[in-house]
């Protein structure tokens, strides 16, 4: 069941990003310029897997209503994607706001005009690029979803992460 491994997944994931958090590291002023270059990485990647947890949860919740919404409702795919995709943004963005970027300075209504801002073109994006996949090469809609996910979130990290809520 695609679900329960998702869920499962996003689980690993979460228990890993926490573990990850919990180790400290002491600095002092003597530490090598690389030691901070690393650092940077290292906290980037845990950003990563925390921003990784949160899109996992929100995309099952966006399949979830996808799928509700074509085999329960006969909703067209098109509606359907968008309708999906804009409630799962919504948890994420409450989501990355308390947990992965805590600590912004950014305000939560300017954060989330910005937000929705990026989500206004994905949606967008996502609906037509779904859309193209499933009936020019056949694929099926939900793995043209899921291949879409993979890409809108990398490029959703790294706006947030550098634009949004300026943490790294």
């Amino acid at each position: 069941n695609w679900t329960a491994t998702t869920f499962v997944s996003s689980s690993i994931l979460f228990q890993m990003s926490v573990m990850i958090r919990t180790e400290r590291v002491r600095y002092t002023s003597y530490m090598p310029l690389h030691f901070f270059r690393d650092s940077l990485i290292d906290r980037l990647f845990h950003r990563l897997l925390s921003y990784s947890s949160v899109g996992i949860a929100s995309y099952v919740l966006d399949i979830s209503i996808i799928v509700l919404l074509t085999r329960s409702f006969d909703v067209p795919y098109a509606p359907a994607v968008a309708t999906g995709f804009l409630i799962g943004t919504s948890l994420n963005y409450l989501l990355c706001y308390f947990w992965v970027y805590r600590g912004t300075e950014r305000n939560f209504l300017v954060g989330l005009i910005i937000f929705f801002a990026l989500a206004g073109t994905g949606v967008v994006a996502i609906t037509y690029t779904v859309t193209y996949l499933v009936e020019t090469y056949a694929i099926p809609l939900l793995i043209a979803r899921t291949l879409i996910a993979c890409v809108v979130g990398l490029i959703n990290f790294t706006f947030n992460t550098f634009l949004n809520f300026k943490l790294t």
